[in-house]
């Protein structure tokens, strides 16, 4: 079994919840959310040619990856010109080994969820939002490490995600407490004994995830990706809550924390949040995800 070593956010024998979801994490029949060839994807780094080589045939493997990277690289948002991307080695060149990778990584990510319950899909919905924020955000700052902002925002819930797989009812419950503006890390060491982050990096490296996304959730590590991933998240979090005075304050919150490290003003963060519900959007329906109970999340304006 996965065992939890010391990280400050407990001690001690490890709760009954916790040896419960690694348990069933080691053991758990069904295919594992970060197989083999997502793990590969979410490893490559560079623009070089190796990087690029490498890419071609780890999407090339799957002829259903290969198929749905070309559908969604020949839409509007990514292909602009009247040139039709007719091979994977042809959307490296024309996107860029990071955008393909991105693409893939994404579209991969989709298919473990695309059958779940309608909670997971919506924690998908939530993961893509988030990785939006972060890439748009990124973006915006001019960051080398955008599409790194990118995959990693999107897999900055991934201990809620895990919970809400194993233990519904504890998640649940968590939610509720959320929902009444206790913090996600506070409530589920309330109702379990340790952190979503802290599940998090224990499956982390379970998986032997990149160090760029291992280091998501360690508190001490603050680095450009971990930033607009944790931004990524927590606005995310914040903007699919009701329009309420706890809400308006939460963005208050919000813009104390990455207001100017981010270059933050209202309008900019209206701005991003709006980009990235329109471009979740669009991303489903590019790759067409089949979703089955797909709730919009609440507009910047709303009141």
């Amino acid at each position: 079994m996965l065992s939890m070593s010391s990280d400050g956010n407990r001690s001690g024998p490890a709760p009954n919840a916790l040896d419960f979801c690694l348990t069933r994490l080691a053991h758990d029949p069904e295919p594992p959310m970060f197989s083999n060839r997502l793990r590969d994807l979410l490893s490559l780094a560079g623009e070089d040619e190796l990087s690029a080589s490498r890419l071609a045939v780890l999407v090339l493997e799957d002829y259903g990856l290969t198929l749905k990277v070309l559908r969604v690289a020949n839409s509007f948002y990514y292909n602009r010109s009247n040139r039709y991307i007719e091979s994977i080695t042809r959307a490296i060149v024309v996107l860029g080994t990071q955008t393909v990778r991105k693409l893939a990584s994404t579209l991969a990510f989709f298919e473990h969820f695309e059958q779940r319950s309608c909670l997971l899909q919506q924690l998908l919905v939530r993961s893509m939002l988030s990785a939006h924020v972060a890439g748009i955000t990124g973006a915006l700052i001019d960051s080398s490490r955008r599409e790194e902002a990118y995959l990693a925002g999107m897999f900055q819930n991934l201990g809620e995600v895990l919970v809400a797989r194993c233990l519904p009812d504890q998640h649940a419950k968590i939610q509720a407490q959320i929902d009444a503006g206790v913090p996600a890390n506070e409530a589920s060491m309330r109702e379990m004994g340790f952190s979503y982050n802290a599940l998090a990096e224990v499956a982390s490296r379970h998986w032997k995830l990149p160090p760029h996304l291992s280091s998501l959730w360690e508190p001490q590590v603050a680095s450009e990706v971990t930033t607009l991933a944790r931004f990524g998240n927590d606005t995310t979090r914040l903007m699919c809550r009701p329009a309420t005075k706890d809400r308006e304050a939460g963005l208050r919150l919000l813009m104390m924390r990455y207001g100017v490290g981010l270059g933050l003003t209202e309008r900019r963060l209206e701005d991003i949040w709006e980009r990235a519900v329109g471009e979740t959007l669009q991303t489903f329906a590019g790759a067409e995800v089949k979703i089955n109970a797909l709730v919009l999340p609440f507009r910047m304006n709303q009141s």
